[in-house]
């Protein structure tokens, strides 16, 4: 079978007029065993032979509502041109491409799991213009066809630790942040019954997956996919609760950011914040002792007053002064873990400062409205505010201590 045969085959079963004004479900299979019949290389070939419009004609009538392809017959034939598309005529086939949005992601599973790098590499450059995270009211999801596309095939370049890295380069840094916004798999269920608001259900696979695929790549591309990954766990991180929500995924998602960047790393590229703490001190180990005594509780709360009390065992400025910012930062972490409302964690060690007499003209009440530091020095005020802002990150479960 001759790659010229088969391009005038689909060309002839594609062709419409008065008298054949529709392309049949025999006219595709038809096609589908002239592309069987070719090797790798012919496929290649065949594909670079077929115009645009060719191709652009035949992958709507793919998904045709006249005569389609099953979801199967689909697959099988995607997969087969994939194993011998490379990267040129991968970039014709994907801007050709105008069939459904299933189908494009049929295409994209197909270039992951058969494909070559350069056919990936290509993939995602073709598609790379339309990427965009908005969300979709009427489907509960974020992104389209192009972005999930682009997150899978990324996430299959795990074995080319220079093909990804080509790959990740070619897409701006918003684009990175979109294909893993949408990588994260959310999808929000509305409760028509009005009774909640509602719950949001994830499958981070191929977030895991593109940051597993990162570990091997050079230390830029590893920042790169790292700080594009923060924002997904901190959004997994606010809604950590129940079945439905992201408590079964975010510690996978945070291990495996862990493996990208160690701390040192994340720290000297600026992606974290933490003041230098006492040698034998666990932040780790602190935020468990607090998860085990969360608010409401009455004594629970007794317990946390304790521990964070002056003299007592969380009050590390009591261990030098060069401590002080790590204490306030780490009591902003354990009352973050603790469920204080950061307001209240704020006025609160406004009372102190008060009730202890170092409070200064300037500083404000612990009742004030608006912008103040009630009662509290401003630069201990920020320091817990950035230990919220750490806990609420997500960030404190990505490296154990």
């Amino acid at each position: 079978m001759s790659v010229d045969s088969a391009v005038s085959v689909t060309r002839d079963k594609l062709s419409q007029d008065w008298l054949d004004w529709d392309v049949s479900k025999g006219d595709l299979d038809a096609i589908n065993r002239e592309v069987a019949n070719l090797t790798p290389a012919e496929r290649n070939e065949f594909i670079g032979k077929l115009s645009n419009d060719d191709i652009k004609n035949w992958t709507q009538e793919i998904d045709g509502t006249m005569g389609s392809l099953s979801a199967g017959e689909r697959g099988e034939l995607f997969n087969r041109l994939a194993e011998g598309l490379d990267g040129p005529q991968t970039t014709r086939f994907v801007e050709a491409f105008d069939g459904s949005s299933g189908g494009l992601e049929a295409f994209a599973d197909a270039i992951a799991s058969h494909g070559g790098s350069d056919a990936k590499t290509a993939f995602i450059a073709a598609v790379k213009g339309d990427i965009n995270s908005e969300y979709k009211a009427t489907q509960g999801t974020w992104g389209n066809s192009e972005t999930e596309a682009a997150g899978k095939v990324l996430a299959s370049l795990a074995n080319d630790p220079q093909a990804f890295q080509q790959a990740v380069g070619s897409l701006s840094k918003e684009q990175l942040q979109d294909v893993m916004n949408v990588a994260m798999g959310r999808k929000y269920i509305v409760d028509f019954s009005g009774r909640t608001a509602g719950t949001t259900q994830y499958d981070p696979s191929v977030l895991t997956g593109i940051l597993n695929a990162a570990q091997g790549a050079d230390l830029p591309t590893r920042t790169a996919v790292f700080e594009a990954a923060m924002p997904q766990l901190q959004t997994m991180q606010g809604d950590n609760v129940g079945l439905l929500g992201a408590e079964p995924y975010v510690d996978g998602v945070a291990q495996a950011m862990g493996k990208v960047l160690s701390r040192d790393e994340a720290v000297e590229a600026g992606l974290l914040k933490i003041p230098e703490a006492p040698a034998g001190v666990s932040m780790d180990a602190n935020i468990a002792d607090t998860h085990k005594h969360e608010f409401p509780n009455p004594g629970d709360m007794v317990w946390f007053k304790e521990q964070v009390q002056g003299g007592g065992p969380w009050d590390y400025k009591t261990q030098g002064a060069q401590y002080e910012n790590y204490g306030n930062f780490h009591f902003g972490v354990v009352a973050a873990a603790m469920d204080i409302p950061e307001q209240v964690g704020l006025r609160g060690a406004g009372w102190v400062q008060i009730d202890s007499n170092t409070t200064q003209d300037g500083w404000g009440k612990p009742y004030d409205l608006g912008d103040s530091s009630y009662g509290d020095d401003p630069r201990d005020q920020a320091q817990i505010k950035a230990g919220y802002d750490y806990y609420n990150s997500g960030m404190w479960r990505v490296w154990a201590d």
